[in-house]
């Protein structure tokens, strides 16, 4: 559900700078995309794979009939394993909650952030769009004010430090 969440956000990025007719807030919001993509590389990918897990977890998904076609030896049940979905640990200490699809680690602290970040840059773009000129900068400082506000408020929760790997 996560990674529908990202990519429909982006689309909702994509949607509102295709209705735009102020330059600058056309290129404030694309800038922003670019930064999303950068934030999230492979989202897009990844929530293919999730979306037609069907497809994916026999290995006929397009990712992989595409990796096929690069290996043809390659069985169904490997294909299917190269594109698994996978729930793990970042190996820092901090020991973040991450995501993995196929390629793809997502980490799932940084994924939100990246997408409320994107959700106060569309609306700074719409100021601009509207006439109020509302730049990323603010954008990004209404950003951390509401991320201080949401650290300050939640519980701290025990740390887990119990070495667990990736599982399917």
């Amino acid at each position: 559900m996560l990674i529908v969440a990202l990519r429909n956000v982006r689309r909702a990025a994509r949607m509102a700078h295709s209705h735009m007719r102020v330059p600058q807030a056309k290129e404030q919001l694309a800038e922003a995309l670019v930064d999303f993509d950068l934030a999230l590389p492979g989202i897009t990918d990844a929530r293919n794979v999730v979306e037609h897990f069907d497809e994916y977890s026999i290995g006929i998904g397009q990712l992989q009939r595409a990796q096929l076609r690069d290996e043809p030896s390659l069985t169904p049940g490997e294909l299917a394993d190269t594109f698994a979905v996978r729930f793990g640990w970042t190996d820092s200490d901090e020991r973040r909650p991450q995501l993995r699809v196929g390629q793809h680690v997502i980490e799932i602290g940084r994924a939100g952030d990246a997408a409320s970040l994107l959700v106060d840059e569309i609306w700074a773009a719409l100021k601009t769009e509207e006439g109020t000129p509302t730049s990323r900068s603010a954008a990004w400082a209404i950003h951390q004010a509401q991320k201080n506000e949401r650290l300050r408020r939640r519980p701290q929760l025990p740390r887990r430090g119990d070495g667990a790997e990736y599982v399917q």
